[in-house]
């Protein structure tokens, strides 16, 4: 008698059903980690905002952001406490983050799950209260935490408070990445911050008020002369960032093409300008330029100046002129014009273009002209201008982007 086998397929058993989607989990939790870049060492000042609230608001002594990456537990946002790092085991958000649940222990050192974790014995842990944090793709990649020495409970009006305040921490640490990335290409697209050229040194800075910023500048030297400019974007953050890339982009192309071509100034960055309106008008945004093209044989400078009026020389025998043209910034009008002004640095003057950024730091607002050129009088070189300005910067906290261009013709 035959006898015919029967083709069968062989199941992975239950258990290595779950190892596999395990790892794919914790392998999907570990790319969302370093893409964000939770693991670094740096300051996310909204997600401590978030964790500084938790923590006067719910009178504990510990409240953090805890992630969770292979064997270790990291802290991007952490008040109460200073450490960046402890191994995973030893941490309650591990079944937070396993359970992608909310985790609400009133008293740890009753609950045997913990009995492995160290500062549970001791007694440093006893209330802990987690909530989940997702990426964007939902992946759990850590958790909003409460931690107290002392037994103590939520209530119904607390819970929510916790609730809120974890969805705080969770779209500001998300934004900061973000926000990060966004920094750093700012970054690399902003011009060399000096240039030394025969007589002339130049020196630019741009101090964003959030980690991106709308102010710009720009600095190149062309086969017809300097090309320095400078431009401020209505509005901070990102979407300001991104606007003043475009700009900055279309004031280097005019200026350029002006230095090759000839022609005037003003037409030539009027056209490209124009081109702007209707990006801008969507953005309901406006934008203010000055540019200039500087001869360095004989000293002239060609300028057009839209809406900043920011621009001030001061002369080698102690005179004053401010650099500045009637029309509006971009973005105001669809059928605006521009026009070429005129001017020039002899040997030992000093220019300053800066965005109002600057007026935040000076006491006299409505006088500025005298403190602007009181500070080019003070300094003998541009770097030493430009430091100054960066310090006060910080030491004054001002609200807005600050940006400077210095450009310093040596004395014969």
């Amino acid at each position: 008698m035959g006898m015919t086998a029967a083709a069968t397929t062989a199941e992975p058993a239950p258990d290595a059903v779950e190892r596999l989607v395990a790892a794919d989990i914790e392998g999907r939790r570990s790319r969302a980690v370093t893409s964000l870049g939770l693991n670094e060492v740096r300051r996310r000042p909204g997600v401590d905002r978030a964790t500084r609230l938790a923590r006067m608001m719910f009178r504990v002594p510990i409240a953090s952001v805890t992630v969770l990456d292979g064997d270790s537990a990291y802290f991007p946002s952490l008040e109460g406490m200073t450490v960046h790092r402890v191994p995973r085991r030893q941490t309650l958000c591990e079944i937070v983050v396993a359970s992608r649940e909310l985790l609400l222990v009133e008293d740890a050192q009753r609950d045997d799950r913990f009995d492995h974790i160290e500062s549970v014995r001791n007694g440093a842990i006893r209330f802990y209260a987690g909530r989940p944090l997702r990426d964007r793709d939902g992946t759990v990649i850590g958790s909003f935490c409460l931690i107290s020495d002392q037994p103590r409970s939520l209530n119904g009006e607390e819970l929510t408070a916790f609730e809120e305040l974890a969805q705080l921490a969770e779209r500001e640490l998300l934004a900061s990445n973000e926000d990060a990335s966004i920094s750093a290409t700012q970054a690399v697209l902003q011009p060399r911050s000096s240039l030394r050229h025969g007589s002339w040194r130049i020196e630019t800075a741009c101090v964003p008020a959030q980690s991106a910023g709308g102010d710009f500048c720009d600095l190149h030297v062309g086969s017809q002369g300097l090309m320095v400019g400078l431009g401020d974007v209505m509005g901070k953050g990102t979407s300001a960032a991104l606007i003043g890339a475009s700009v900055r982009g279309t004031l280097r192309g005019s200026l350029s093409s002006y230095m090759e071509t000839g022609g005037d100034l003003g037409l030539s960055f009027g056209r490209a300008a124009r081109a702007l309106w209707s990006d801008l008008e969507r953005a309901g945004s406006f934008v203010t330029v000055f540019g200039a093209i500087i001869d360095p044989d004989d000293g002239r400078i060609r300028y057009l100046d839209a809406g900043s009026g920011l621009c001030l020389i001061r002369r080698a025998g102690g005179a004053v002129e401010r650099l500045a043209g009637p029309g509006r910034p971009i973005g105001v009008l669809p059928d605006d014009v521009w026009s070429e002004g005129s001017s020039g640095l002899d040997m030992g003057d000093r220019m300053l273009l800066f965005s109002d950024g600057l007026l935040d730091l000076i006491e006299d607002q409505p006088r500025w002209q005298e403190p602007v050129s009181a500070l080019l009088a003070a300094h003998a070189d541009p770097a030493s201008l430009v430091d100054h300005i960066q310090r006060l910067t910080l030491e004054r906290t001002g609200i807005d982007d600050v940006t400077i261009v210095a450009v310093y013709r040596d004395p014969a």
